[in-house]
């Protein structure tokens, strides 16, 4: 597997120089095309680790699924959360952002905790939050705490703080199936 080094001494320039031309730095254009052609050459592929630990950005995001444990798990048993899911991974992918899964539970004891652990521990960018059913949704108050970037998918409406994004659940069912009249969802 090519490294950092290999494409600078292919192309003729330092490691710094190439790291320059990679990251859209100001670098001589010619030097900029130079090594990106020799990029193409080695195949070489950056390091995210090796990159995060000098950016000290994850490029992760989680998807964080609420379910709730005395209910049957919604994500599990629907195929609506298999299309929510797959428009979600088509954004991180095309942004170079990992998209990592984890369920949780509104009765877990130390889902606070958790979540205070995935803010300050840097292993993670923002939190998309799918909640399955409405709750308390008391761990909000961390995100604001820390400042910390999140988006909640159809969040509560009677909490207007909310960072949420709303699917159109009643635009959509007013749509008549096989009709011919073409509805824009987004507001």
């Amino acid at each position: 597997m090519a490294t950092l080094r290999d494409v600078a001494q292919l192309a003729g320039v330092s490691k710094a120089t190439a790291s320059l031309a990679l990251n859209n730095k100001p670098v001589n254009e010619k030097t900029r095309i130079r090594v990106v052609e020799c990029t193409k050459k080695l195949n070489y592929i950056p390091n995210r680790i090796g990159r995060s630990l000098i950016t000290g950005k994850s490029s992760t995001i989680e998807l964080l699924i609420m379910n709730a444990e005395q209910y049957t798990n919604i994500a599990k048993q629907t195929s609506l959360y298999y299309y929510i899911i797959q428009g979600i991974l088509k954004v991180p992918d095309s942004k170079n952002y990992s998209l990592r899964f984890d369920l949780k539970y509104y009765e877990d004891k130390h889902l606070m905790s958790y979540i205070e652990r995935k803010i300050l521990d840097k292993s993670l960018e923002g939190i998309i939050i799918l909640p399955q059913f409405a709750r308390d949704y008391g761990f909000i108050t961390l995100f604001e705490k820390y400042g910390f970037p999140y988006v909640m998918l159809c969040g509560p409406t009677y909490c207007s703080r909310v960072n949420s994004v709303d699917m159109g659940n009643y635009d959509g069912g007013d749509i008549v199936p096989n009709s011919s009249t073409s509805i824009n969802l987004r507001r």
